[in-house]
């Protein structure tokens, strides 16, 4: 009995060991993107909607249809003539064929709804701070003029606010925990060992509040321990005399365990904190952004107010140049009196 639950606590400490290193690499690798004109960040949204999702989308829901259209056609066909199908292979690829074509159904929207967000409007193109800097930028590099209202952009990076610790601990969910934005805000004032027990912190909070999202980590954590424990239990009572070997072997197991845990956790909070600390500059760098195209559209909107009124006052000025002219030379054709 105990030999399956070792080797599957075995198996899942490999998987996870391999994640742990994943994770410390892409924790060493946080860094801001680039900064990109928003124009280019259009383009490529449009060339997802346009070109790459629909393709993704016929590629995977044609393999889906070719395989159901093989046991639909094994079924009319009843197979070949050498080896004629039985009434049990025939209902089972009827089965299969429509299984799969319901899969085939069931895919596509799927698909479309995680490839293809929102209606294709500019605003959607201008939902992260990153991007909404971009767009905000227009309207300083175009006099006045950009693709995205900054309404638009206020009410975009005001929603992306609010979840910024979700995105900083890469989840997608409608939860929030006041623990894990305290955490985070402290977390990316500490540095050295502090950050490293900060990381910890925010890494078991996460865990614990978005219960769904980490369940492959309390996967690993129920296998990880049962095996050494069970180990234990099983064979206690043929250790003959031998106990403190087996405890030594549980206990080496579980302390592997833990600290491999340990280092999962420093290395994915610590993800999260350094996201944290980039995205908290980003949102500042996006508000600034609009702040100055409010006021570069106000500036074109103030020139533009003195061009008309100082337009209208050559206007009058002219007129009432020509009325005067008018006036005299109406005066010098009067005849005089002699």
């Amino acid at each position: 009995m105990w030999i399956p639950i070792m080797a599957a606590s075995v198996g899942s400490w490999c998987i996870f060991f391999a994640l742990t290193a994943g994770e410390m690499v892409d924790s060493a690798r946080v860094k801001r993107p680039e900064k990109k004109e928003f124009s280019e960040a259009r383009r490529s949204d449009l060339r997802q909607r346009s070109v790459t999702a629909p393709a993704v989308i016929s590629i995977v829901t044609g393999l889906f249809i070719g395989v159901s259209s093989t046991f639909f056609h094994s079924a009319i066909t009843r197979g070949s003539w050498k080896s004629p199908m039985s009434v049990e292979e025939l209902a089972l690829n009827l089965l299969l064929g429509i299984l799969f074509a319901l899969i085939s159904l069931v895919i596509a929207p799927v698909l479309a709804n995680l490839l293809i967000k929102g209606d294709g409007s500019p605003s959607d193109s201008a939902k992260d701070p990153f991007r909404i800097y971009s767009a905000a930028r227009e309207y300083l590099s175009n006099d006045g003029r950009g693709t995205v209202k900054l309404k638009d952009l206020k009410i975009n990076l005001s929603e992306w606010n609010s979840k910024i610790h979700e995105y900083a601990m890469n989840v997608d969910s409608r939860r929030s925990s006041g623990m894990l934005n305290v955490a985070l805000e402290e977390g990316i004032l500490k540095e050295g060992i502090g950050f490293k027990i900060s990381a910890v912190k925010v890494f078991w909070i996460g865990a614990t509040t978005f219960f769904v999202r980490f369940a492959f980590f309390w996967i690993y954590l129920i296998l990880s321990t049962a095996g050494p424990v069970v180990f234990l239990i099983s064979q206690w009572r043929v250790a003959e005399g031998d106990y403190w070997k087996l405890i030594f072997v549980a206990l080496a197991g579980l302390l592997l365990n833990a600290l491999t845990v340990l280092i999962y956790s420093i290395a994915r909070g610590g993800r999260a904190l350094k996201w944290y600390s980039v995205y908290v500059s980003a949102v500042e760098e996006a508000r600034c952004e609009i702040e100055r195209a409010e006021e570069a559209v106000n500036s074109v909107a103030g020139e533009c107010g003195v061009s008309a009124n100082i337009e209208s006052s050559l206007a009058e000025l002219t007129r009432a140049v020509e009325r005067l002219a008018a006036n005299s030379v109406s005066y010098s054709l009067r005849p005089r009196a002699d």
